[in-house]
């Protein structure tokens, strides 16, 4: 389940110099702005880079994050605050932030949950024990009060559209959202009927309308009106960002690449797999770490001792040596940015199935 915030939030005290505008099928994982993230050893500051690996917004910032519907959150001197694609800090009034989903970010006021749009205003007040992200669907699950443990889901104008009944409620994605019941998992749509029966012990939407469900600590593969899609085979399958294809383990510790049929397009010949993005994706070899494409092509290496930290971002991708060398290249490999020091990252997803490896597209360098 994601979580709203990351550190308590400044209460107004600077303009906000212009509003951010936003398509509404963006989230942290599609936003296409091209700034990223960059450290500046000289002044021990974050600012933003463009893809020539020139400054943008120049480091000012204690932290900072990668955009999300306009607008990324930065850390300065204690405090959280959202910044515009121009550096300019914006006026907010919350504890705490989250990042835009939908056109909509979770945020906190005295310890309850309430959600604004992408003017800065509420949309859902802060009444609610928890709430979810806003979906591409206009739900978002909700929790009413602490002492209340049941769940459902509110839509943008803060209507319970379906009633807490659940113990649990995640996310809608493709259509569906993954509940529990009774102890076990099933799945509804938007209306609230139930798609897939409250009938295993994990479930999960992985995107490309496919759902990972388990049976004896194995997985499978249905879609989203819970038609079987394989049976339960595999010992792990990662997601599918894009491209149709998710790594997977069969058994044993090798990884490859699978369609949504359960298929598998790229062999199992590698020792830790990633998720693609934007056409690339990570794996390791004996130690090795290497960028393939969807046809399984290596793109390009990383030396020994370097390793990624980020999946494919607009275009480039952020990994780091051994002696915390932080480093933006190409899919090819070519350098576009460099620094050490700043070596904090902060990441709010992990996309993989290895245990020992994290890598993300939207992250946050410096807390």
């Amino acid at each position: 389940m994601k979580h709203h915030s990351f550190l308590p939030l400044l209460c107004g005290i600077v303009l906000a110099l212009g509003l951010g505008s936003c398509s509404q099928d963006v989230t942290p994982t599609t936003d296409t702005t091209s700034l990223w993230p960059a450290y500046q050893a000289a002044n021990q500051k974050y600012g933003y880079i463009n893809a020539a690996g020139e400054w943008v917004i120049q480091p000012q910032y204690d932290a900072a994050a990668t955009f999300s519907c306009g607008y990324a959150k930065v850390y300065l001197n204690g405090k959280n605050y959202y910044i515009n694609t121009k550096g300019d800090l914006q006026q907010v009034t919350f504890d705490s932030v989250d990042d835009f989903y939908y056109g909509y970010a979770v945020v906190s006021l005295s310890g309850n949950y309430g959600m604004i749009n992408n003017g800065l205003t509420y949309a859902i007040p802060a009444v609610y024990a928890h709430l979810g992200q806003m979906s591409k669907e206009g739900l978002a699950s909700f929790r009413r009060s602490k002492s209340d443990r049941t769940f459902g889901y509110i839509d943008k104008s803060g209507t319970e559209v379906i009633q807490p009944v659940y113990e649990w409620a995640g996310d809608f994605e493709d259509g569906i959202a993954c509940i529990m019941q009774g102890g076990k998992m099933g799945a509804i749509n938007t209306s609230g009927k139930m798609v897939i029966m409250p009938l295993y012990d994990q479930l999960t939407s992985i995107g490309n309308g496919c759902v990972l469900y388990s049976e004896s600590n194995k997985y499978g593969l249905m879609s989203t009106n819970g038609t079987q899609l394989t049976s339960p085979l595999f010992r792990a399958v990662g997601q599918f960002l894009n491209n149709g294809l998710a790594p997977y383990c069969l058994s044993g510790s090798k990884y490859g690449y699978i369609n949504r049929d359960g298929k598998e397009q790229i062999p199992s010949n590698y020792d830790l797999a990633q998720p693609f993005s934007e056409g690339y994706a990570w794996v390791m070899i004996n130690d090795q770490y290497q960028l393939i494409d969807t046809k399984g092509q290596i793109v390009c290496y990383l030396s020994e001792g370097w390793h990624p930290v980020s999946l494919c971002h607009n275009g480039l991708l952020l990994v780091i040596g051994e002696d915390a060398e932080y480093r933006y290249i190409t899919p090819q490999g070519t350098p576009v940015f460099s620094w050490k020091g700043g070596s904090n990252l902060s990441m709010p997803s992990s996309s993989t199935i290895s245990p020992n490896y994290r890598a993300s597209r939207h992250f946050m360098l410096g807390q």
